[in-house]
This record gives structure tokens, sequence and C-alpha cells, in this order.
């Protein structure tokens, strides 16, 4: 949200100045029937102003700035990002159309709405119906009576939430849509550097630092993190021997999101996204 750069933030932009008719432009009060004026224009008037231009001696014929609608600001809507003023903090173009909700891979069940439309990928398919993943964490069910058409692993798909059962199962419904908004959903946890990790044992934390080594093993792919405060073990896991990340290799600047655990007395990060830093973000680690 920012000022108005065409209306200075006024919500108004002058047109035409003139003298000012009732003072002749000299700003001060003439011969005025004091019974016409309201209480603030009274006040300037026997302070020996003009009440008709507050004493500027010009008149300003002015018209509603176009470019903010008259609020004086322009904010940037939260959906597609563009610039808009008015209420609310969506666009009128965002607000005409359905918004779907992307979760990042760290969004778990409480980032959830129901009623709510999200972006899944088909994660697999049964005799009843679809499993499909909202996030990293996060799965749901589309039961083969709602299914009017076939659907395969790897299709990206969207879905409303109908519901999520008291077992924490959700219940999911595809949806159709022409035209929609993306809404990218963030979650972020507290950060903390590598010598602080001890005391957050059972946590998910976030950390930022520069990759000094990455090692493939039989499991997870292991990069060793280093911060201000000394370095830190995380542990990437996609499939046994995999490479995690592979576009992340050594010198790397990231930011990891795990939980900490105890590795044989030494702590560990288990990763839940790694994030590679570029440009004025990498150049504050």
């Amino acid at each position: 949200m920012g000022l108005c750069t065409a209306c200075d933030g006024r919500g108004f932009i002058t047109i035409e100045e003139k003298k000012c008719s009732a003072c002749k432009g000299t700003g001060k009060a003439k011969s005025i029937n004091l019974a016409e004026l309201s209480e603030k224009q009274l006040s300037q008037a026997l302070g020996g102003s003009c009440p008709a231009c507050n004493g500027t001696g010009i008149d300003r014929i002015t018209e509603k700035c176009q470019e903010c609608g008259g609020y004086g600001e322009v904010k940037e809507c939260r959906t597609c990002g563009s610039s808009f003023s008015g209420d609310g903090d969506i666009c009128k173009n965002c607000t005409e159309k359905p918004s779907v909700y992307l979760l990042s891979a760290l969004c778990d069940t409480q980032d959830l709405v129901v009623g709510s439309v999200y972006e899944g990928t088909v994660n697999g398919t049964v005799d009843f119906g679809a499993f499909v993943d909202l996030s990293r964490s996060v799965r749901g069910l589309i039961h083969s009576s709602n299914l009017s058409s076939e659907v395969n692993v790897g299709d990206v798909v969207h879905v409303k939430l109908n519901n999520i059962k008291p077992n924490g199962n959700l219940e999911l419904v595809p949806v159709k849509l022409k035209e929609y908004e993306i809404v990218e959903v963030e979650k972020e946890y507290p950060g903390y550097t590598s010598s602080e990790l001890p005391k957050c044992v059972g946590k998910t934390v976030s950390i930022s630092g520069k990759v000094i080594l990455v090692k493939q093993t039989a499991g997870p792919t292991i990069f060793s993190i280093l911060d201000e405060s000394g370095t830190v073990t995380c542990a990437a896991f996609e499939r046994a021997g995999e490479r995690a990340y592979p576009d992340i290799d050594a010198d790397a600047i990231v930011t990891v999101t795990g939980g900490v655990s105890l590795r044989n007395q030494d702590i560990q990060i288990e990763v839940l996204a790694m994030t590679r830093l570029l440009g004025s973000e990498a150049a504050k680690i």
C-alpha cells in the first residue's frame, strides 16, 4: 500500500485555479453574512481569513482522482499483485473470479478452509476414488461417486474441500473452472541460528546459511549448512538413494525448514523444504 502518485495522496486533482471571487484574491475576510457560515468558516472569518478560500486567495476547481478513485492510496492485490484502490485487499477483477488456493510444501491441515477450492496433484487411484496431494503433508480423497471422468497419477486438478472428518480425512470434490486466480498460500516458521537448535528439538524451524557439503547416502541426501554461529546437518529424503534438491549444490545460499531432532547425540534437521536464495536475499545471509 502507498500514496497515489497521481494526486499525491489527496484523492483529487486540481484542474483549474483562479482568483477567489469572495476576497478578490487577498485571502482576507470581506463583508460576509455570518449566518450563512459553518462553525469552521466562522472561526476563519473572525480570525481575518476568507472562509471561501481558507485564506489562500485562490479558488480551486477539483475532480476526483481517476487513478485511486478518490481514496488517495493505491494497494497491491493480495491475489494477482496488481495495483488497485478501494476497500479490501483484493482487486475487482480477482473478486469477480473464483480463487484457487495453492498450498506451499510446508502447509498442513491447519491452513485449510472448508468450502475453499485448492489445486492439487493426483497421487494415486483406487477402486473407490483418487487420492490428491494438496501439499507435502496434506492429502484428501475424491470419492469415485464424484468422479465424472478418468484421472491419472500426476494429473493437476482443482478440488473443493467439502469436509474434514473427525478422523482428519479430507473429502474432496472436483470442480471445473474456466477462469480463476491462483492464490499461493505460504507457511512461515520461526528462524534460528545453528547454535540455538539444541533448545528446539521436536520443533519445526527454519535456518538460513551456505551449503558447504552435499553427500548422497543410500537413504537421504545430507546437506551441511554453515551460518554465523556454526554448522548443522540437514537430511532431505525423496526416495532411498535418490538425490534430493538436485539443483542445490555446495556454495548455494539456502533457507531450510524442517524438524529438529537428535541423531547419535548430534543435532539434525529433517528437511521439509529447502529454497535457494538469490540476489539481495542471498546477500543478507
